[in-house]
């Protein structure tokens, strides 16, 4: 009798143990309920699906406001995430479409070696800016013939270039190859200072095989120093006089972009999900592991008789269904949150989402986002490269001069044809007048196809001299002139004679 009482006892005590670990799991998912609708209120990325432990985030990336430090998780977005290279891709190309140089003091044939030159730049160009862009900031480091540790300490002297000494340009960087020396910064006081570089680093550390116990301290006069925008001079302390990254500046967007992704590939995944209705009441009632295991037991079954037979074997009371979910305004959300994305970017739609949707203002917005840039580090970037290029390629100080950055858009080929049919019709309008001479003519429309908007350039030098002051009414006055007075006497016989005397008519009789 003690015995079985003993018994039942431990059996009252396991049940008891069971409804005690029952209500601390409730209690735990209580408070998790709790928390996560206190986050609501101060994390508003809750109801987007990152930011917090909930489970619809479906990203493995970390959420943080200094990913621009965090150098392996760039580099993993940057090899996993094709739309962030996209963006990147885009931009470096936009910014490094080309220039024209304009010069009344460099012949054309001379400015054609010129741009030509800076093409052959181009792929060291190219690697400079998108890596600068990826890890917030970098630089290309100008290279010359005989250049060594003392002479890269030197602030670089266009002056003492020598024709053929230029090397070329070395990407590098940021974090890996390029450092800048915060302890000595460019001082009003310098040579040559310009106002917009006070305060910046005078010198900067470059490693070029990436090894750091061999650096060379380089004059920031040989850097094509390349940054991600303006920030505070807080924040430029704070980043080592660098930029942020465009993963960073992209991070909220492009977490919204994968969430949205990832829930659409969920619908579909749910709309076609078998959906059984069992009723586990009785098992669960016994509170026992036997019960969770024979629940598990029959899903199981269930489960292989799918794979196995293509049956799905079922109880009595079990009802079975297929889950049906709404998907006509899928499309819809998913552009809209497409058009976020590229926005945030600001990057034209067309480039990143190739499938026949555009917005004009969303292009026009990424290209002034371009241009901005150009004027803020391209342009110099240019000036500088053109100095050096003109001193290797003729040895000579390289006259002043002007340059223009080539249109971003690309024109498909009928908008080309329309628009030399346009500019043509012009230049022979123009010469028709007497606004420009021949040899300037057919030098104008060779240009008509390459470079349109750059055709009323060309005008020789000479002509300008000559018949610059001269205006259209000049010319026909000229011209009225030396048809009235000319010394052409077929004009005259024409006319009736100096004074435009009718002259007399003979007679003839008919018959004679």
């Amino acid at each position: 009798m003690n015995i079985k009482r003993k018994y039942k006892n431990i059996e009252i005590l396991s049940k008891e143990k069971k409804l005690y670990e029952y209500a601390n799991a409730f209690k735990t998912a209580q408070a998790d309920i709790q928390q996560r609708a206190k986050d609501s209120y101060s994390n508003g990325k809750l109801s987007l699906g990152y930011g917090t432990s909930d489970p619809l985030n479906s990203t493995t990336y970390t959420n943080s406001s200094n990913i621009t430090y965090n150098f392996n998780l760039i580099n993993a977005i940057e090899r996993e995430q094709p739309i962030m290279r996209k963006v990147v891709d885009y931009k470096t190309g936009a910014l490094l479409k080309g220039v024209d140089i304009i010069s009344l003091n460099i012949d054309a044939e001379r400015i054609k070696i010129l741009e030509n030159a800076l093409e052959d730049l181009y792929p060291s160009m190219y690697r400079t800016y998108y890596q600068s862009l990826f890890y917030g900031g970098g630089a290309g480091l100008l290279l010359f013939e005989n250049d060594n540790e003392m002479t890269l300490t030197t602030p670089l002297n266009f002056k003492k270039i020598k024709k053929g000494s230029f090397r070329g340009i070395k990407p590098l960087e940021r974090w890996l190859t390029i450092t800048p020396d915060t302890t000595e910064l460019i001082d009003m006081f310098d040579e040559d200072v310009r106002a917009e570089d006070l305060g910046k680093p005078k010198y900067y550390y470059v490693s070029l095989s990436g090894n750091t116990e061999k650096r060379y301290k380089v004059h920031y006069s040989r850097l094509l120093l390349f940054n991600t925008g303006v920030i505070s001079y807080v924040d430029t302390r704070m980043q080592q006089f660098w930029g942020i990254s465009e993963v960073e500046r992209l991070w909220d967007a492009l977490n919204r972009y994968n969430t949205a992704i990832n829930a659409v590939i969920n619908m579909f995944l749910i709309s076609a999900m078998r959906i059984v209705k069992t009723d586990c009441s009785a098992e669960t009632s016994q509170l026992a592991d036997m019960a969770l295991n024979n629940i598990k037991q029959k899903a199981k079954i269930m489960a292989e008789s799918l794979t196995f037979s293509n049956i799905l074997w079922l109880d009595k009371e079990d009802e079975f269904e297929y889950a049906s979910v709404n998907l006509s305004n899928v499309a819809e959300v998913l552009n809209a949150i497409r058009e976020d994305f590229v926005a945030s970017a600001e990057v034209d739609f067309g480039v990143i989402f190739p499938d026949g949707y555009n917005s004009s203002q969303q292009t026009e917005n990424s290209h002034d986002f371009v241009k901005n840039f150009q004027k803020l580090f391209v342009r110099e970037h240019y000036i500088k490269l053109i100095k050096i290029l003109f001193r290797d390629k003729f040895g000579e100080q390289c006259p002043e001069f002007t340059l223009e950055f080539k249109k971003i858009r690309e024109n498909s080929d009928k908008d080309m044809a329309d628009i030399i049919s346009k500019t043509t019709s012009s230049i022979i309008e123009v010469f028709k007048a007497g606004g420009m001479d021949v040899h300037t003519f057919v030098r104008a429309l060779s240009e008509a196809k390459n470079n349109p908007g750059d055709v009323f350039n060309n005008f020789d030098e000479h002509f300008i001299e000559e018949y610059g002051n001269r205006t259209y009414n000049d010319n026909q006055i000229e011209l009225a002139r030396a048809l009235n007075k000319g010394a052409d006497s077929s004009v005259r016989e024409k006319q009736g004679g100096e004074n435009n005397e009718k002259k007399p008519t003979p007679r003839v009789k008919v018959g004679e």
